[in-house]
């Protein structure tokens, strides 16, 4: 337990010598993790929930295109696919 002082006061002292503010990391939830959690509220809903967010999500995705936000209309395709895969809806490549 001593010893265990006398290292948080080294480091401490080695802190304050140079300057360093000790943080907590913050870490956003992983992809897999969001993907996970998306699967499960797209089990959860009915299909005509998921048919009414495929249009809202196809909607918004347009509109994103049109307005050259790329990164969330790729973003939105991708939910999209997600969510006519729930519904059983196959897309043609």
């Amino acid at each position: 337990m001593k010893k265990q002082i006398e290292e948080e006061k080294k480091q401490i002292e080695f802190n304050n010598l140079h300057h360093i503010l000790p943080i907590s990391i913050s870490k956003p939830i992983s992809k897999d993790k969001n993907a996970e959690i998306q699967h499960e509220f797209l089990k959860s809903r009915s299909k005509t929930d998921l048919r009414k967010l495929s249009i809202e999500t196809e909607a918004l995705m347009k509109k994103y295109a049109e307005e050259l936000e790329f990164e969330k209309a790729i973003e939105l395709r991708d939910k999209l696919k997600k969510i006519n895969q729930e519904i059983g809806i196959v897309e043609l490549t």
